[in-house]
């Protein structure tokens, strides 16, 4: 008994220890950066494996739903689920309120620089897309961000599925930094 009890002093006295290994991993994935007198950071994620969500392609909708926090702040920015897109299914993105998703077309222009911004998106399958995202943290200060999806039609064994992934996402926390697409 007093083995048992000495062995879980000595597991709790390495739980500090984990934390602290833990944190700098998680810290190590944060670029700084000063932009007009603001500072912030570049929170990147790379998913690996990509995170995903599937839909057999049927007559009926899962309600399943994958939510994401860019900004660490513990609560959901987004959130992707399939939902009909006319005649088909989609990857449907949904940013929470103060958020924005627009088109971002061409990787030699900041994120800011993307067009038809929104607070909701259809992602249709067989499409690789570099989504910006924003958040507006004050009138005149945003926080933007990237995503780099895509969304495929694949096979189960037996029936059609649509994929939705999102292999990676960048975000930053300094107020109207020009974040270009694919820096981390």
């Amino acid at each position: 008994m007093v083995k048992q009890i000495n062995k879980q002093i000595n597991n709790m006295k390495k739980t500090p220890l984990i934390i602290c290994i833990i944190l700098l991993i998680a810290f190590a994935s944060c670029r700084k950066v000063d932009f007009q007198g603001e500072t912030g950071k570049i929170i990147y994620k790379k998913y690996s494996p990509p995170a995903n969500i599937n839909q057999p392609y049927c007559d009926s909708l899962y309600q399943d739903t994958l939510f994401f926090d860019f900004d660490e702040d513990g609560n959901a920015d987004m959130t992707v689920r399939f939902a009909e897109a006319g005649a088909e299914y989609a990857a449907h993105l949904k940013m929470a309120e103060d958020w924005l998703i627009g088109n971002y077309n061409d990787e030699d222009y900041p994120v800011g620089a993307s067009d038809n911004w929104t607070r909701s998106k259809e992602i249709l399958p067989i499409a690789y897309r570099h989504i910006g995202i924003a958040h507006r943290i004050d009138m005149d200060k945003l926080c933007y961000g990237w995503l780099d999806t895509y969304e495929t039609i694949g096979s189960d064994g037996t029936t059609q599925v649509l994929r939705f992934y999102l292999n990676e996402s960048a975000y930053c926390t300094c107020p109207n930094y020009p974040l270009k697409w694919g820096e981390k």
